[in-house]
């Protein structure tokens, strides 16, 4: 059975010392099979319950020393890894994702690739797992 993910479910988010947010899954993905407008279908204007830049930029400082002591955790195991993938369009913001996200991460510890799509004739080659002459 396939996991699923509720877009009803609420997670606990602590935003300050004395403050915490709820948030529920809907307003940050978009369902599996759906399509969306970014204009009707999400607030341009949400925070995730982030009064100001101040806090947003606490707790960014506070998740990027947690990525960071993971990632000395991951790599003493020498058992699992992690996959990130960024896609989207070119100027979609990709790289300042990549920053702000990945700023404090030992960069030895990473492997970057970036990939286009391959031409016609080897998509055939992938989709029917062989030469097509």
């Amino acid at each position: 059975m396939k996991n699923r993910l509720d877009p009803n479910r609420k997670i606990a988010v602590q935003v300050s010392e004395d403050s915490e947010l709820e948030l529920r899954l809907k307003h940050i993905m978009v369902p599996p099979g759906h399509k969306i407008s970014l204009r009707k279908d999400y607030d341009p204007e949400f925070t995730a319950g982030f009064k100001d830049k101040k806090d947003a930029r606490k707790k960014l400082e506070q998740n990027i020393a947690e990525l960071a002591e993971y990632q000395d955790i991951l790599y003493a195991q020498d058992t699992y890894a992690l996959l990130l993938i960024f896609q989207a369009m070119d100027t979609a913001g990709k790289d300042g994702a990549i920053k702000h996200v990945m700023s404090g991460v030992n960069p030895q510890g990473c492997q970057v690739y970036s990939f286009k799509s391959p031409p016609p004739m080897n998509w055939i080659t992938i989709i029917y797992g062989g030469p097509t002459r």
